[in-house]
């Protein structure tokens, strides 16, 4: 009973941000979950001790840029079983609207966007 009740509850979270996401990042479902994915891999190391998850909240303000392990377009791609070209097309979009930036070792996602004003008030 339980394990439902946790279940149904993570699928509720999973919803709600990818409704977040649409509404903040881009309403195309495909950039959104290329959003989320390429912040899971740029920061979900830290998850690997409590103190590392406690100490540094990915949209911290306070956070470093350079914790954050850029990803590769191919695995954000494979990941999602998205065609690669596909991947690299809407993570164009999602980097010219100035959310993630592309650079030689792969993708990163851009935390200062959902730090400011209006992006914290999207959050609502």
């Amino acid at each position: 009973m339980a394990e439902m009740r946790t279940l149904r509850h993570s699928v509720g979270l999973c919803l709600d941000y990818i409704g977040i996401t649409r509404r903040t990042v881009s309403p195309d479902l495909g950039v959104s979950l290329l959003f989320a994915a390429t912040l899971n891999a740029n920061t979900s190391y830290l998850d690997a001790t409590l103190e590392s998850s406690v100490r540094w909240a990915a949209f911290d303000e306070r956070f470093p840029s350079a914790m954050r392990r850029p990803i590769r377009v191919s695995r954000l791609s494979d990941s999602l079983g998205l065609p690669r070209q596909t991947a690299r097309n809407k993570l164009a979009r999602l980097c010219a609207s100035g959310w993630a930036t592309i650079g030689p070792s792969g993708v990163t996602v851009r935390p200062e966007p959902f730090l400011s004003e209006a992006g914290l008030a999207s959050l609502g």
